[in-house]
């Protein structure tokens, strides 16, 4: 199993919901390349270049195909793979790049963090996708517990 990092402007939401990624040749061919490099079973991070926040991982489920089918509203991204969400963050709880750059061993320069996001699909160290992975975990246990105390709550205060 590999695991990539994956930066999308404003489609992860888009891309989470019908389960696939899609890209554009881009130069010489080399998204198209990297992208056909996925086999079913890898995991993808998803990153959201402009805001700069982790939204989650997916699993590759299906090999690289074409299709010129319109599924996000910026263009068609004719170049595609299939994924299922593995941990899919609320919006509002999608991880700042900011708060784990030190921790990560992706970032080479650690100051001049966002050059390492100029290229649309790049591989990422296991260590680096357990921290994502346990601080996406963590932050979902938070929103269960949430919920789980707020229907307690109600539970209570009828009894």
């Amino acid at each position: 199993m590999q695991t990539r990092m994956i930066v999308i402007k404003d489609n992860i939401e888009k891309c989470m919901e019908v389960g696939i990624i899609g890209c554009t040749e881009g130069r010489a061919g080399i998204n198209v390349t990297r992208l056909a490099e996925l086999l079913p079973g890898d995991k993808v991070i998803m990153y959201a270049t402009g805001i700069s926040k982790f939204a989650g991982i997916a699993e590759v489920t299906d090999s690289i195909y074409q299709d010129e089918t319109k599924i996000w509203d910026d263009g068609i991204y004719p170049y595609r793979i299939k994924i299922k969400p593995v941990i899919y963050l609320p919006k509002n709880k999608w991880i700042d790049v900011r708060t784990v750059v030190d921790d990560m061993e992706y970032f080479k320069n650690k100051v001049q963090w966002s050059m390492h996001f100029m290229q649309n699909i790049r591989p990422v160290s296991d260590k680096d996708y357990k921290l994502l992975e346990k601080k996406m975990k963590e932050l979902l246990k938070k929103k269960f517990f949430c919920y789980f105390k707020d229907f307690f709550k109600i539970i209570i205060g009828k009894i």
